[in-house]
């Protein structure tokens, strides 16, 4: 356990650099909080396709309004850790630093497991900051707006944003995930994340576009659904455990080539 704890600590040195860390979570707090705002802003507007509204202020006031701005900021969270998940895990090869991490620790399971634990506490705090910073537009936009908000500290409003935060999480340590095993398959930061991106943005969006019964087998589309909760397409109960199934195939695939694959090829 404590070599575990200490490969957890050495790579939180590399995560909590400013440039990255206070860089990642300003640009998490200025999208979040447009996520939360846009649903003020577009309050009671018609859209020009259909007569009702996107959002309604009985939408807003009930108990689920105050996770909503979490709910819309979900999609950026999976990508940003996709990014720095694949980054990091790239960039141990690029810079060389790999080698030298192997010769403290041999255990290259142990080394790879430390490495995913702390990326993933990098993810709670990436979800923690979209988290406060969503509540307290929200809260500053209701009050504008005159939206009653007696609803969301209620034990249903607090449990359905507990349920929304946990969601959110799990999709976002999955897309982590599966840049990790990009960064792995690629050893290159730049190919990693724009592959990954590619994949997940533009090549599942038109395949489900074109056949939308494929978005149940798709990753990317999974673990959207998982982090919204369930959608028209995909309902939750089926997009978790074929999500999940699909974790363990990355953790799998990334676990045989990092401990099979020699560091220099």
């Amino acid at each position: 356990m404590k070599y575990l704890l200490r490969t957890i600590q050495a790579d939180w040195r590399k995560l909590r650099r400013p440039t990255l860390l206070l860089g990642t979570l300003g640009a998490v707090m200025g999208v979040s909080a447009l996520a939360a705002s846009i649903q003020f802003i577009m309050l009671n507007q018609q859209r020009r396709s259909r007569r009702e509204s996107m959002f309604t202020t009985a939408m807003l006031e009930n108990s689920h309004g105050l996770a909503s701005g979490l709910a819309n900021a979900a999609g950026l969270l999976g990508v940003v850790a996709l990014a720095v998940f694949a980054a990091q895990t790239a960039n141990e090869y690029t810079n060389g630093t790999l080698r030298n991490l192997l010769v403290r620790q041999p255990r290259r399971l142990l080394l790879l497991s430390g490495k995913a634990l702390a990326m993933a506490i990098f993810s709670l705090l990436v979800v923690l900051t979209s988290a406060f910073t969503t509540i307290v537009a929200s809260y500053i936009w209701a009050a504008a707006k005159s939206i009653d908000t007696s609803a969301w500290t209620t034990s249903e409003g607090l449990s359905y944003l507990a349920n929304v935060f946990g969601n959110i999480y799990l999709a976002t340590i999955g897309y982590g995930i599966f840049g990790m095993m990009l960064g792995l398959i690629f050893r290159s930061p730049i190919s990693a994340i724009s592959i990954g991106l590619a994949w997940t943005m533009i090549v599942e969006g038109i395949v489900s576009a074109v056949w939308d019964w494929t978005a149940k087998y798709l990753p990317g589309q999974l673990l959207s659904a998982i982090g919204s909760g369930g959608n028209p397409i995909i309902d939750y109960s089926t997009a978790l455990p074929r999500g999940l199934i699909f974790l363990a195939l990355f953790v799998g695939i990334g676990a045989l080539l990092f401990k099979k694959r020699d560091v220099g090829t």
